[in-house]
């Protein structure tokens, strides 16, 4: 394989080499306009999430041992069903509280799922000696994860010997 081709194959694609503080620009904004409009303080699905299907995905395209896209969806289908039963109030509060601490643990180890496959892929792929602090993981997921999307495509463009490396 020419070096040109492999350096394309490596490369991570332009929407995840934003930086990470134009995700949270939009997010901030995307909240304060269904806040004003809505009257409601947070949306059911939003930026965030929509972006966490996005890294998930990439992912799950260059490595197909990555399963935290199947634990989004899993999350997602749950909040859509946590939303229908609860717009009726058809739940009682312990079943709701119990729902949604199922639902918020399902959240949580997609997150670490997440975690420890871009951690496989990058140290395996890559080379490039990424390590994620599992609390800065726990509270910014996402965004962190997006911090480090965006270090990365910046080190490769200045360091393109680098991603060969590894298919050497």
């Amino acid at each position: 394989m020419s070096v040109e081709k492999s350096q394309a194959s490596r490369a991570l694609p332009a929407v995840l080499s934003l930086h990470w503080g134009w995700l949270l620009i939009a997010t901030i904004v995307e909240q304060a306009l269904w806040g004003h409009f809505h009257r409601e303080p947070w949306s059911l699905f939003n930026v965030v999430d929509a972006w966490s299907f996005i890294q998930a995905g990439w992912l799950r395209s260059v490595d197909k041992r990555s399963t935290a896209l199947y634990w989004y969806i899993g999350a997602s289908l749950m909040a859509f069903l946590i939303w229908a039963f609860t717009r009726g109030g058809k739940l009682s509060s312990a079943v709701d509280a119990g729902v949604s601490i199922a639902f918020f643990g399902i959240v949580f180890a997609g997150v670490f799922v997440f975690r420890r496959d871009m951690q496989r892929y990058f140290n395996e792929k890559d080379n490039v000696g990424l390590h994620l602090s599992p609390w800065m993981t726990l509270f910014f997921s996402t965004l962190y994860f997006q911090y480090h999307f965006h270090d990365i495509a910046q080190f490769k463009s200045r360091h393109p010997e680098i991603s060969t490396l590894a298919e050497e």
